[in-house]
C-alpha cells in the first residue's frame, strides 16, 4: 500500500461528500509518525471544505461549582477527590447577567451556563429565570447551558425558558468510559444528548483525550458523535490536575 495515494484517495472521497470508514480508520492510525503532517493537513482541509475559515466565539460562567457526587476520573469539581477547585452555589442573577454583558460587549453572541453536579436539581427554576433574563436584556444572544443529564420536564423547561443550545459531552467512547466513571454510565450521558434533541434544543456534544483511551477508542467516541445531529463538536484535550485519577499514570485509566 501507497500510503500518500491511500490518504489522497480518502481526502478526495470526504470533499465529495463520502465518509471514513473504520476499517480505513485503523489503517491510518496505524501509519508511521512521518505522515502524522499529511494527516493534520488533509484534516484542515475537510474542516475548511464543510466549515470554511470562520470562528464562533462562546463565553461561558462557571455559574455553580464543586461538590459534585459522581466520580469523573477527570474532573476537579468531584468530591472524590482533593483539589483546588473552588465550591459554590449558583451564583446570582445579576452576577451572571454582569458576566454575559461583559462579554456581549467584546462582541461574543453566544454565552453558556455551566454547574457542577449530575442534574440542574432544585436550582432548574432560577436558572430557567437567568436564561429568560439574558434573552430579555442582551438582544441577539444565544444561550447554551450545560447542567449535566436531563429528563424530558426539564429539557422542556429549559426550551420555553429560550436556552437554544444544551452542551453534553459524551466524554469517551462506550469502551473506555467505565475507566473513566463508575456513578453513571455512557448510556445515561447519550439519553441526555437524545432527551435535549427531543425538546428542540441544538446540541453540542464531543469529548476529551489523553485520559488512557487508545487510538481505536478515540475512533469509537468519533463514531458515536456522528450518529447524532450535532450544531457542535468540542475536542478537550485533558489537562493534568493533582489529584486527580486521570492525572496520575497508571492510576484510574
Amino acid at each position: 500500500m501507497n500510503p500518500w495515494r491511500f490518504l489522497g484517495e480518502i481526502l478526495d472521497r470526504i470533499l465529495s461528500g463520502g465518509e471514513l470508514q473504520a476499517e480505513e480508520a485503523e489503517i491510518i492510525f496505524s501509519l508511521p509518525e512521518e505522515y502524522t503532517p499529511l494527516i493534520l493537513a488533509s484534516a484542515h482541509l475537510v474542516k475548511y471544505r464543510f466549515r470554511g475559515e470562520g470562528v464562533s466565539l462562546c463565553s461561558i460562567v462557571n455559574a455553580r461549582a464543586g461538590r459534585c457526587p459522581e466520580d469523573c476520573h477527570f474532573c476537579a469539581q468531584s468530591l472524590h477527590y482533593q483539589t483546588p477547585s473552588p465550591s459554590y452555589p449558583l451564583l446570582s442573577k445579576e452576577k451572571i447577567l454582569e458576566k454575559a454583558g461583559f462579554a456581549y460587549e467584546k462582541g461574543i453572541r453566544r454565552f453558556s451556563l455551566v454547574t457542577s453536579g449530575p442534574r440542574p436539581g432544585e436550582d432548574l427554576l432560577q436558572i430557567c429565570r437567568i436564561i429568560e433574563l439574558l434573552k430579555e436584556k442582551l438582544p441577539g444572544l444565544k444561550v447554551c447551558a450545560s447542567l449535566g443529564r436531563l429528563d424530558k420536564k426539564e429539557a422542556q423547561a429549559l426550551k420555553e425558558a429560550g436556552l437554544d443550545r444544551y452542551h453534553h459531552n459524551l466524554e469517551s467512547s462506550p469502551s473506555f468510559f467505565p475507566c473513566i466513571c463508575s456513578t453513571h454510565t455512557f448510556e445515561e450521558r447519550w439519553a441526555t444528548c437524545c432527551t435535549a434533541l427531543e425538546a428542540g434544543l441544538e446540541l453540542c456534544s464531543g469529548g476529551i483525550i489523553g485520559m488512557g483511551e487508545s487510538p481505536a477508542q478515540r475512533w469509537e467516541l468519533a463514531l458515536k458523535l456522528r450518529e447524532l445531529p450535532l450544531a457542535s463538536v468540542p475536542v478537550n484535550i485533558l489537562h493534568p490536575i493533582p489529584g486527580l485519577p486521570c492525572s496520575t499514570p497508571g492510576v484510574g485509566n
